[in-house]
């Protein structure tokens, strides 16, 4: 039932300067973002809520086991490519 009345995306990772979000929440609006982009917005004194999402894999879990194992345990060149089932 929310309304979106302005949206601003950003690159992951990126280095927020107060400039990014002027403007936003304004009117009594809630500013919504990510959880780890509240951390960085917090420290320039920005308020905003946090959107929690969750990852629930409903098949492939095999393959990324698979992925994540050979990450942990073999260099680089052994990791397979490509994409997963």
């Amino acid at each position: 039932g929310a309304r979106v009345h302005e949206e601003r995306r950003f690159k992951d990772h990126h280095l927020f300067a107060a400039a990014d979000v002027a403007g936003l929440g304004r009117d009594g609006r809630l500013l919504l973002c990510t959880a780890k982009d509240q951390v960085k917005l917090a420290a320039l004194g920005v308020t905003c809520a946090a959107l929690e999402i969750e990852l629930s894999l409903r098949s492939g879990l095999a393959a990324i086991e698979a992925l994540i194992d050979a990450a942990l345990h073999a260099d680089a060149s052994a990791i397979p490519q490509g994409r997963v089932p």
